[in-house]
């Protein structure tokens, strides 16, 4: 199995201690390892070897990347010369991987940096399992879900439908629906239906099938990805992978091709899951006292209470009286809002760029 690591994006709604020059993915918001180094941890039991894992990045973090992966070969560091979301970005590890693979149709791990598996263990057994589910039957896409205990309206759900296999006590089902970012009534009939699972934005499936996938949906993205694959390994390779990927429209993979296949399958488990997306998360994440504070840096706090305290300026940050708060403090900005508008953030980076404050990106 070949496993990338997609590890581009800037992390906005992480603001201010997620910069562009230094995203989210590349600092320790949860313990001493950056979340790349975490996910690496995470998945290197189901490595062969080094020149099994690929790492997809934006341009400018290559030496970052080394410096976190130093036994990761050169060609497996995926630049993607601007960003076009997950669409493109999938169909670019995809064709890069097929040709550098020494198998003739590898299976295709595509997971996010910054989601946590709390049931490690459990996570990889499922990837296991999709991986002989995938040489059995490969004309399946596998979408990984996962099971959620708090309601969150920024998700995306999939309700299991039929079974369409069991492997290593693991069973997959395909997809009946897809419900992107449901209202409160609608979400409160997903938390009750035990069929419904929190899509985790990992796939895997077979070299061969997904690309087949971008031929039949999305021909013009296909015909730009053979050129840049035609290039790889000459000297062309840069110039013609900057011009056929800044002509691609950015779409997410759900819009550019999990929409319209009919054979997406569901691998899904409890598999603590969660997204590290939003400050919120990352209070939840965290170690928490009695007062259920979530704290780092040089931190105090009197009468706090749910609240997530974060000082990575060195400066003491005091807490007083607080009730479900964010406070993240760097050197040269503060953020303070309530918990449940921390997803907002990324509104405030919007605003930064409005008012020309771009220096604070």
């Amino acid at each position: 199995m070949k496993i990338v690591i997609r590890a581009g994006g800037s992390g906005t709604r992480l603001w201010p201690l997620s910069r562009k020059k230094h995203p989210k993915q590349f600092l320790p918001l949860l313990g001493q390892h950056s979340l790349l180094r975490q996910k690496y941890e995470e998945i290197k039991p189901l490595l062969g070897s080094s020149r099994d894992l690929f790492v997809s990045i934006g341009p400018g973090f290559e030496s970052t990347v080394r410096k976190i992966l130093p036994r990761l070969p050169k060609d497996n560091i995926i630049v993607e010369p601007v960003s076009r979301n997950t669409g493109p970005a999938i169909g670019l590890e995809s064709v890069l991987i097929q040709k550098l693979s020494k198998e003739e149709d590898p299976v295709i791990a595509s997971l996010t940096v910054d989601d946590v598996f709390t049931n490690v263990e459990k996570f990889r057994n499922l990837l296991r399992a999709a991986e002989k589910f995938l040489h059995e039957k490969p004309f399946y896409a596998l979408a990984v879900a996962a099971q959620v205990e708090k309601p969150d309206s920024g998700l995306s759900y999939i309700e299991l439908g039929k079974s369409i296999g069991k492997i290593y006590g693991q069973s997959f089902h395909l997809a009946k629906r897809w419900v992107e970012k449901p209202k409160s009534t609608m979400l409160n009939r997903i938390m009750r239906n035990p069929k419904f699972f929190a899509h985790t934005g990992q796939y895997i499936w077979k070299s061969s099938t997904i690309l087949s996938y971008f031929e039949t949906y999305q021909p013009l993205m296909t015909s730009r990805l053979r050129r840049i694959s035609a290039a790889q390994g000459t000297r062309r390779f840069a110039s013609v992978l900057k011009r056929e990927y800044t002509a691609m429209r950015a779409a997410s993979i759900e819009e550019a091709i999990a929409q319209y296949v009919e054979q997406m399958g569901v691998v899904s488990g409890n598999l603590g899951w969660s997204d590290t997306g939003k400050w919120y998360l990352i209070h939840d994440l965290l170690l928490q006292g009695a007062q259920q504070n979530a704290t780092r840096g040089k931190v105090v706090t009197h009468d706090t209470k749910r609240s997530l305290l974060f000082s990575d300026s060195g400066r003491l940050v005091a807490g007083v009286g607080l009730r479900d708060m964010v406070v993240v403090d760097t050197k040269d900005a503060v953020l303070v809002v309530p918990k449940q508008l921390s997803a907002e953030v990324k509104n405030l980076v919007e605003v930064l760029k409005d008012r020309s404050l771009e220096r604070y990106l």
